[in-house]
This record gives structure tokens, sequence and C-alpha cells, in this order.
């Protein structure tokens, strides 16, 4: 089994989204309740690997347990090619 694949059979049941920096996604965020894991891309994947692929982000930055998860939408207002369907903040308030 991949690491993505065991990474998806874990994160079942959490929201999965993608964030924004600089019209990159360096971030890959499963989100249930008030519990967070944020994972990056893998740095040894290659450069040719097929860009954004979910598969990509196989290396956990961090998990929180918090005491509340802000999650802001993409207002749409970059132009169609700047657009994305994921998260543009996250607030952690973690006590």
């Amino acid at each position: 089994m991949s690491k993505y694949a065991e990474i998806q059979e874990q994160m079942r049941g959490y929201t999965k989204y993608k964030t924004h920096w600089n019209r990159e996604r360096p971030y890959l965020c499963y989100v249930k309740n008030n519990e967070i894991f944020i994972y990056c891309k893998d740095p040894l994947i290659p450069n040719d690997y097929p860009y954004n692929q979910d598969s990509m982000y196989t290396t956990l930055i961090n998990h929180y347990f918090t005491t509340k998860i802000f999650i802001g939408q993409d207002s749409g207002q970059c132009a169609s090619s700047y657009r994305f369907n994921s998260i543009k903040y996250i607030e952690l308030n973690i006590y």
C-alpha cells in the first residue's frame, strides 16, 4: 500500500482542503470537528511529477486539536485562471 493510500485510509471521514500560497498549493489539510492534520509535498517527489496531485502530499507537518477552526472560502474574485476550489485561510486557536 502506498503512503498516500495509507493516509487516505486514516483520514476517512475527514474533509480535505488545499491551501493557497502565491498560486501554489503547499499544504493539504484534513479537518474533522476541531482536529486538523496538515501535510506538505514529499521532498523526494521528482519535479516532473504531475502537478498538484493529492498523492504528492505525504509529509505530515503537524496535527492539532483546537478549540476553534475557521476556514475562509475563496471569494472567487481573482482572475478565473487563479481561482481554486480550496481554503484560503485557517485560523487555529490552540490552547
